[in-house]
């Protein structure tokens, strides 16, 4: 609503039923997550590094794209590895107290945090040029929300829903692989028309 009203943004039905589609799926996914503490042991340096390589090559592949949909999703891609990073700092403070942080400074992770932040929020800004704010932030989102979930179970091995609380999940995911296809797709047709 606000890059409509003062963005003067227009949104074709596509697009708004992709947000929506991708706006629910999140939700979905995000009400199947159990909380948990925080993580025992901290992630070794030789693993922020792993995890930092796995995820810069997608968003740099993601990135290259003429796509501002796309330059939205490498943003989430990076925005799961800063996430990732985040959780080691606040673990560590939440597990060892203030002399936690120094420790967590001696690491890779809130180095290669700052990097990536830095380069997310300059692909940010190309996307914003490239595509409307909301397919854009819809992108960013649903990549970052579902990544940090699958990060959450494969690095800290927090559980997930399991039984009947496994249909939201899907449904979720389902939902917002269509919304996401909907924006590309939306945005692929536009710049074929232009």
């Amino acid at each position: 609503m606000i890059g409509h009203r003062w963005l003067g943004e227009r949104f074709a039905r596509i697009e708004l039923a992709g947000v929506i589609l991708l706006a629910v799926g999140g939700v979905l996914v995000a009400s199947t997550v159990i909380s948990a503490g925080a993580a025992q042991p901290p992630l070794a340096d030789g693993t922020e590094v792993l995890v930092a390589f796995a995820l810069v090559l997608p968003a740099a592949l993601l990135a290259r794209l003429r796509s501002g949909v796309f330059k939205g999703a490498a943003v989430g891609t990076l925005f799961v590895a800063t996430g990732i990073f985040t959780k080691e700092i606040a673990d560590r403070f939440v597990r060892d107290g203030p002399i936690g942080l120094l420790h967590v400074a001696l690491t890779p992770g809130p180095w290669l945090m700052v990097v990536l932040s830095v380069w997310s929020l300059s692909l940010l800004q190309h996307a914003f040029a490239r595509a409307n704010a909301a397919s854009v932030s819809a992108a960013s989102t649903a990549v970052s929300a579902n990544g940090l979930i699958v990060a959450g179970v494969v690095l800290y091995h927090e559980p997930l829903a399991h039984g009947a609380a496994l249909v939201p999940l899907l449904a979720g995911i389902v939902l917002a692989g269509v919304g996401a296809v909907a924006l590309a797709g939306s945005e692929l047709y536009a710049l074929r028309k232009a």
